[in-house]
C-alpha cells in the first residue's frame, strides 16, 4: 500500500458552509484527508466528491449511523488508515478547525520534535463574531471573521498522534480527539506544541449554529441517554436549553455566544478581551453553499433517525474497512490508467524527440560537408596565393638582378610611345580644324 507521512482525520455533518475551506486549507500541511461523512443532508458529501474528483487528496466515507459516537468512529478509522497506508503521524481535526502556522516546513519540523506513540498537542484559538461585524452576504463565511479570543479560559488542545508507520495500534481516540489512551487504558503522553495553533470557527450563523446545537445534542442523547448528567458537550446541551427557552437565536445574540462557546467566562469586554488577527486564507472558493433552515435539516435527520439501526462498533469497522480497501482498488485503477495515459504520452514524447534528433543529426552532416568544402576552398586559396607569391618574389629577384639592363630600355621606349601619342593627337586636332 501507498505510504504517507502526515495524514489528518475528521468527522463532519452539515457542514457545506467550510467543507471545501476546510479541506483545501488543511491540505497545505497534510498529505491526506480522510473524512467521515456522519449523514449530512446538505451539500457537504457532494462538495467532498467534486473535491475528489479534481484530484484533491481528500476521501470521503458515508457514515449512515446518527449517534454521535465520535470516539468508536474516529478509532476505527485511525485503525483503518494505519493499517493500509501507516502514515508517521494522525492530525484529529473538526471541520471547523484550521491548522495555523508559518509554514509546511516549520510545521513538519514541529512535528518530528513528538516521541513515538506520543501526541502533540495543538492549542485551539477561537474566532468570534463582534457586534461591529457585518458577516451577512459573504460566499466566504470565514473571512469575515477578524478577531479572536485573547485567551481561552479554560484552553482546549487537539491531539496529533506519531505512529512512525505502524501498521497496527492499540489506542483509543477520546470524545472530541483531545486526549489519547493506550492499550492499557491510560491516556498516551503529550507536549504542546508552540508555534503552532489551531484557528476555531464553532459559531458562523444563526441557522448554522441552531442547526448545530439541536441536532448535535440529539446525536448526544442517542450515544448516551444520561448524557445530561454529564459534563460530555456541554456546550451543545447549554446552548440546545437555550434555543428551546427563547424560541431561537437572533444575529445580536451571535456576538455573545460565540465568545462565550466552551467558557467559563459570561459577560465579554468587546474593547479588552477580544484581538484583532484574521487569517491569510490562501485557497479559491469553487462550491460555495448556503447552509439550509434548521427546520429542514431536523425534519431530514429524524426520518433518518427512525430508521436507523443500532451502532454495532464490530460491524461498522468492518464495513468501514471494505469500503476503505474498495475505494483504495478503485484509486490503484484509476491511477494504473493515468500511468498509462501518462506512459503513451512520453513514448509519443520520445519519437518525436527521436525524429527531432535524426533531423538534428542531418543537419549536423550537412553543415559538416559545408565546413569541409569551405575548409578545401580556403586551402585551395591559400596554395594559389603562396604560389602567386613565390611568382612574385622570384620576379622581383629577376627584375632586381637584370634592373640595369631591362628598366632604362624600358623607360625609353615608354617616353617615346608618349611623345607619339601626343604628336599624332595635335595633327589629328589640326585637321578637324582646318574641315570646320
Amino acid at each position: 500500500m501507498s505510504r504517507l507521512e502526515v495524514v489528518g482525520l475528521s468527522v463532519v455533518k452539515n457542514e457545506g458552509d467550510v467543507i471545501e475551506a476546510f479541506v483545501r486549507h488543511n491540505l497545505q500541511y497534510l498529505d491526506y484527508l480522510f473524512v467521515l461523512d456522519n449523514g449530512s443532508i446538505d451539500e457537504t458529501g457532494k462538495i467532498l466528491l467534486k473535491l475528489r474528483q479534481e484530484g484533491i487528496p481528500v476521501w470521503s466515507f458515508h457514515d449512515s449511523v446518527p449517534a454521535h459516537v465520535q470516539s468508536k468512529k474516529i478509532s476505527c478509522l485511525l485503525s483503518s488508515i494505519q493499517s493500509l497506508f501507516r502514515p508517521n503521524f494522525a492530525v484529529f481535526l473538526d471541520v471547523d478547525e484550521f491548522i495555523r502556522c508559518p509554514s509546511r516546513t516549520e510545521f513538519t519540523r514541529l512535528l518530528s520534535g513528538i516521541q513515538h506513540l506520543q501526541c502533540g498537542l495543538v492549542p485551539l484559538s477561537t474566532f468570534v463574531r463582534t457586534p461591529s461585524d457585518n458577516w451577512s452576504g459573504h460566499a466566504d463565511v470565514l473571512r469575515t471573521f477578524r478577531y479572536r479570543r485573547r485567551l481561552e479560559r479554560p484552553p482546549y488542545y487537539k491531539c496529533i498522534l506519531r505512529t512512525d508507520g505502524i501498521p497496527s495500534l492499540a489506542v483509543r481516540v477520546a470524545f472530541g480527539s483531545h486526549s489519547i489512551m493506550g492499550s492499557d487504558g491510560h491516556v498516551l503522553p503529550g507536549e504542546i506544541l508552540s508555534g503552532c495553533s489551531l484557528a476555531h470557527f464553532p459559531v458562523r450563523s444563526v441557522d448554522q449554529f441552531t442547526t448545530r446545537c439541536l441536532l448535535g445534542w440529539t446525536a448526544n442523547l442517542l450515544r448516551n441517554p444520561a448524557a445530561r448528567l454529564s459534563e460530555e458537550g456541554y456546550q451543545k446541551r447549554d446552548n440546545f436549553d437555550r434555543i428551546i427557552q427563547s424560541g431561537g437565536l437572533s444575529e445580536s445574540e451571535l456576538p455573545t455566544l460565540s465568545y462565550q462557546y466552551a467558557q467559563d467566562i459570561h459577560h465579554p469586554n468587546w474593547n479588552e478581551d477580544v484581538i484583532r488577527d484574521p487569517m491569510d486564507f490562501q485557497y479559491e472558493i469553487r462550491y460555495p453553499a448556503a447552509v439550509p433552515p434548521p427546520l429542514i435539516a431536523i425534519a431530514k435527520s429524524l426520518e433518518r433517525i427512525a430508521i436507523n439501526k443500532p451502532f454495532d462498533v464490530e460491524a461498522w469497522g468492518s464495513q468501514l474497512n471494505e469500503e476503505i480497501r474498495a475505494g483504495f482498488d478503485d484509486s490503484c485503477r484509476m491511477a494504473a490508467a493515468r500511468v498509462a495515459a501518462a506512459e503513451a504520452a512520453c513514448a509519443e514524447v520520445e519519437q518525436v524527440r527521436r525524429m527531432e534528433a535524426a533531423r538534428a543529426a542531418q543537419a549536423e552532416a550537412a553543415r559538416a560537408e559545408i565546413e569541409q568544402a569551405r575548409r578545401m576552398e580556403a586551402a585551395r586559396a591559400a596554395e594559389a596565393e603562396a604560389q602567386a607569391a613565390h611568382f612574385r618574389g622570384e620576379l622581383d629577384k629577376a627584375l632586381a638582378s637584370r634592373s640595369w639592363k631591362i628598366t632604362r630600355p624600358l623607360r625609353d621606349v615608354n617616353a617615346w610611345l608618349q611623345h607619339q601619342t601626343r604628336l599624332w593627337r595635335t595633327v589629328f586636332g589640326k585637321l578637324k580644324f582646318d574641315e570646320s
